[in-house]
């Protein structure tokens, strides 16, 4: 998402505060909110397809992840 040569403006800093704490196997991390996961997702599907590289298994993460959240997801 930090790369110089995206299409995209993209404030990383802004998804950095937004981000959600949880706790892994007892290590605490954090993650993107549902929103930006769903833009680093949409992101992240379109370098790939820039670079002729088709990775179905980020079509499969959206799907799942609008699947999931449906009811949250405006």
């Amino acid at each position: 998402l930090h790369r110089k040569n995206t299409r995209y403006a993209i404030n990383t800093q802004a998804m950095l505060a937004q981000a959600v704490p949880y706790t892994v196997q007892g290590v605490s991390a954090y993650g993107l909110s549902l929103y930006d996961l769903l833009v680093h997702l949409c992101v992240h599907i379109d370098k790939h397809f820039e670079g002729g590289h088709i990775q179905m298994k980020c079509f499969n993460d959206i799907v799942n992840l609008l699947r999931k959240h449906a009811d949250t997801l405006n």
